[in-house]
């Protein structure tokens, strides 16, 4: 059964799967906070399969799905409100302290909303779990899915215990050599950017942030212009990346 070597894996099965064997111990709700919070920071790219699936997405339904529980972990708050008091007096002369975490958001207006805008409301989020503040979301986290690669740079840069229960993906027997770059993770790469920052704006720049995202072979060897214009055309990478038309 192990190690698997499926070339993604959900949120769910990776802490399932890493806590048997992590050591010293962690549980699984605590490995699935640990995706969670790097998701939330922009660390791990994942999707349940949607592809206008994103945290600012995900957010953005949370405020409308949430706004006006008090039943939760957090609390969508406004910029202007950070000056308020958490503290409520009581006539007897107690206080109620509010313990649910402030998340603040920069407007009401979700139309309005972009990634930097909303950095601070990540980050906040970063700080707590579905588990622990808002669970009718844990199944949604549990279906995030992430790729081989992605996954263990992330371990790398981490500095974690690579798990065993996940090998590299088994190549699909086919005549010829193997693909060098993978494009797959060039486009997903390419549709992170511009949920971020906006389209692509011209054809170098394409070529370009295609080179940069390409350059992950172990021999560090950058792929061609060419190498480029053919995976451009073979995998619509101008379209992920929001061009229009690429000359």
């Amino acid at each position: 059964m192990f190690p698997v070597s499926d070339p993604t894996l959900t949120f769910g099965k990776i802490s399932d799967y890493w806590s048997r064997g992590i050591q010293p111990f962690a549980s699984k709700q605590e490995l699935l906070s640990e995706l969670e919070r790097a998701w939330w920071l922009g660390e791990i790219p994942g999707t349940p399969g949607n592809p206008d699936f994103s945290r600012l997405n995900l957010l953005k339904k949370m405020f409308h799905w949430f706004r006006v529980k008090d039943d939760l972990g957090i609390e969508f708050l406004f910029e202007e409100d950070r000056a308020k008091s958490r503290i409520e007096m009581q006539t007897d002369g107690s206080a109620v302290i509010d313990r649910r975490l402030p998340v603040y958001l920069p407007s009401a207006n979700t139309d309005d909303w972009n990634e930097d805008l909303c950095d601070d409301a990540f980050r906040t989020l970063a700080e707590t779990s579905s588990t622990n503040s808002y669970s009718d979301l844990l199944a949604v986290f549990m279906l995030i899915k992430v790729n081989y690669h992605d996954f263990f740079g992330w371990i790398a840069k981490r500095r974690y215990a690579r798990p065993t229960s996940w090998s590299p993906p088994l190549e699909n027997p086919k005549r010829g050599r193997p693909p060098k770059y993978d494009w797959t993770y060039v486009e997903s790469q390419l549709k992170a950017y511009v949920s971020r920052y906006g389209s692509v704006k011209s054809w170098d720049e394409l070529l370009q942030k295609c080179g940069d995202f390409a350059d992950r072979h172990p021999d560090g060897d950058r792929p061609s212009d060419k190498t480029i214009r053919e995976a451009i055309k073979k995998y619509a990478l101008d379209v992920s990346a929001g061009l229009s038309s690429a000359s």
